[in-house]
């Protein structure tokens, strides 16, 4: 790409800034954050196994008025680097932790579990949230992350709390402002479940989730992305073996970043060795999934990991993510 296009590109991406901040944002819909990949095709959880859930509103711990680019940005040197887009204003008014509230509620059912009174009662905090915006280029991609500490009295009254630090990353899928935020708050959702599932819960993986491991083993990953989705989120442990070997098979790096992530969901710690072997020879987007399999399953090994990332990766975007894991970085 020549000078003279670079110069005209980042002209236009700086006037499209200058409008989108001219925005305010009154409401989002949940809707708007839904893409093929993220829509969970059948349910994955038999509910019926377990009591119900209730899912009650979550405060929010921050101003909506604040926002959700992040507060410091970094830029990369060139235009692989070049931090783009300002977010439009947003309305006191808006309410994220009903929004998060909502995508719970709408995520639980999709996933297969029953929403009723009479067993485990979920509430909690909204801590942050945010959306770094890049640019390579040609595309924009989004590196989002959400914490949500939870606050949860099991059937028999027991009370525990849990704080979720979740982290994504897609590429622009619509114009609409704030849909990679509400994308952010479906995704989160989901995973909030699928990790309160492995540790509280205890659904146990449907059939559903079964068949579609088979076919991404028998068939591959191509065009099945939204099935390691769904799988990744039952929790299945058989899926380890599929996921692993998908890692070997696939020439793309982005199915292997998606068998990454499915298996970060799956939370197993088995995988942490295998995962840090395949670090030196992978890509950069594939090291930020990693590095997220690390940060969800924390075992004293993959928390090593992470903390020699913030020093020794040579990308941005995934020291961003170990410091983010680690606590620092995005959360303000």
């Amino acid at each position: 790409m020549g000078k003279p296009l670079v110069a005209i590109l980042i002209g236009v991406l700086s006037m499209t800034s200058q409008v989108e901040a001219k925005r305010v944002v009154t409401e989002l819909r949940l809707e708007d954050g839904k893409t093929v990949e993220n829509t969970i095709p059948e349910p994955v959880l038999d509910g019926s196994r377990i009591k119900p859930l209730t899912i009650l509103p979550l405060r929010q711990a921050f101003p909506s008025e604040r926002g959700w680019e992040r507060s410091e940005p970094r830029v990369a040197s060139g235009l692989e680097g070049l931090l783009i887009g300002s977010t439009p204003k947003v309305a006191p008014t808006l309410d994220f932790g009903a929004l998060y509230s909502a995508a719970l509620g709408q995520q639980a059912k999709a996933l297969g579990l029953t929403l009723d009174d009479g067993g485990w009662t979920i509430g909690g905090t909204l801590e942050d949230l945010w959306v770094d915006t890049w640019s390579n280029g040609w595309n924009v991609v989004y590196y989002t992350g959400l914490v949500v500490t939870l606050e949860i009295t099991a059937p028999d009254g027991a009370r525990s709390s849990q704080t979720l630090r979740l982290f994504g990353v897609h590429m622009r899928f619509s114009k609409i402002p704030g849909a990679s935020v509400a994308r952010l708050l479906l995704e989160g959702a989901q995973e909030t479940l699928a990790r309160l599932n492995t540790t509280l819960l205890k659904a146990p993986p449907l059939p559903a989730a079964r068949r579609m491991m088979d076919e991404i083993d028998a068939k591959g990953m191509t065009d099945r992305e939204f099935m390691a989705h769904a799988v990744g989120l039952s929790g299945d442990p058989a899926a380890i073996a599929v996921f692993l070997r998908v890692l070997d098979r696939s020439k793309k790096e982005d199915e292997r970043g998606v068998a990454i992530e499915a298996l970060a969901r799956i939370g197993d710690p088995v995988v942490v060795a295998p995962l840090i072997a395949r670090n030196p020879t992978e890509g950069k987007d594939a090291r930020w999934f990693i590095l997220k399999a690390m940060g969800y399953i924390g075992t004293p090994e993959a928390n090593k990991f992470v903390k020699n990332a913030v020093l020794v990766d040579d990308d941005v975007k995934c020291r961003t993510l170990a410091e983010a894991i680690r606590g620092a970085g995005f959360a303000r």
